[in-house]
């Protein structure tokens, strides 16, 4: 699976989660099979903790680019990782939300995390376009790029923190 690929794929569930809602099953002959992925507590720990650590191996990029010697593979190997694990990290969001964006402190936090991953799939595209196109026109995007992917991801750890507080203390 290649680096725009997966930047395709990102693309395409970040269209489908802002756009769509996986509705609540309005009476018990309904049936939503996955109903009980946001009614029950236990799947949304599960589901929760799973998006956690996608995103706490996704910091794994940042770690393998600037301590090299610590790390084994091919620093592109790693960033087709990291691009599969934020599209994971996409899937389980479903899982977790139905797609829901909810309010407040659940609303930023989606918000967050969702523009990360289009921010993501957007330097894995500006990337990709380096290989196939003229260098010198997309390393000036591709930087600026790869910087609001992490600009964007700068609150997230603490929007994350309270998140949890919120759900177990609050």
């Amino acid at each position: 699976m290649g680096l725009v690929t997966v930047a395709a794929s990102a693309v395409t569930l970040v269209i489908v989660i802002s756009l769509a809602v996986i509705p609540y099953s309005r009476t018990v002959r309904q049936n939503i099979p996955f109903d009980i992925l946001w009614r029950s507590g236990l799947w949304q720990q599960v589901t929760g903790f799973l998006l956690l650590g996608f995103s706490l191996m996704c910091l794994a990029l940042y770690f393998r680019k600037h301590w090299r010697r610590l790390w084994f593979g091919s620093f592109s190997s790693w960033r087709v990782l990291h691009g599969i694990l934020g599209v994971a990290g996409l899937i389980v969001l479903v899982a977790h939300t139905g797609m829901r964006f909810g309010s407040n402190l659940n609303l930023a936090l989606m918000i967050v995390f969702v523009a990360a991953n289009l921010g993501g799939a957007l330097a894995a595209g500006s990337i990709w376009s380096r290989y196939q196109f003229a260098r010198h026109l997309s390393h000036k995007w591709r930087r600026r790029i790869i910087w609001i992917h992490v600009l964007i991801l700068s609150p997230l750890p603490a929007l994350i923190a309270l998140h949890i507080l919120s759900i177990y203390y609050f």
